[in-house]
């Protein structure tokens, strides 16, 4: 006598409908993305890379990802990474969970793991590429993590 139980398998459709349902979109609009090189006032962090929410009001790529995930402006200005991002009485159970997927490890393009986060800055700060390209290769890390994220590219018209 087997002791396996049966498994019913859900139909494709259903297992789609649900994986699309928690995907996070995640809408970029290029005049209010800031990429490539730095804009606006230097940040009082180290280095030249955009800040999630820069002074300017531009976000990066991971601080629109913050704004999509319920976090607060005041949480995100000035912030180098999501690892320096600090919760609040009222949500800190969104911090923790946004904090935790950008730390995972994910393969890069160089075949080695790095955490998301550091990929996702390198390519939204790499100033040799077009937006196009960035683009493409952002959308491959944010899909990466968990919960995956879709990007949607809105260029200025």
């Amino acid at each position: 006598m087997s002791t396996k139980r049966a498994t019913k398998k859900r139909p494709a459709a259903k297992r789609t409908q649900r994986s699309q349902q928690s995907l996070l979109t995640v809408v970029i609009k290029a005049s209010q993305w800031a990429r490539g090189k730095k804009r606006g006032r230097r940040r009082k962090w180290a280095g030249d890379t955009n800040s999630l929410l820069n002074y300017d009001g531009s976000k990066c790529c991971l601080g629109i990802d913050a704004s999509v995930c319920g976090l607060l402006d005041d949480q995100i200005l000035d912030k180098p990474m999501p690892t320096a991002v600090t919760d609040t009485d009222d949500n800190d159970d969104i911090v923790g969970p946004y904090i935790g997927a950008w730390k995972q490890k994910i393969e890069g393009e160089d075949g080695d793991r790095h955490e998301a986060q550091e990929l996702a800055v390198d390519i939204n700060d790499d100033e040799g590429i077009t937006d196009d390209e960035r683009i493409r290769r952002l959308r491959s890390v944010f899909a990466a993590v968990k919960p995956p994220r879709r990007i949607v590219w809105r260029p200025d018209l």
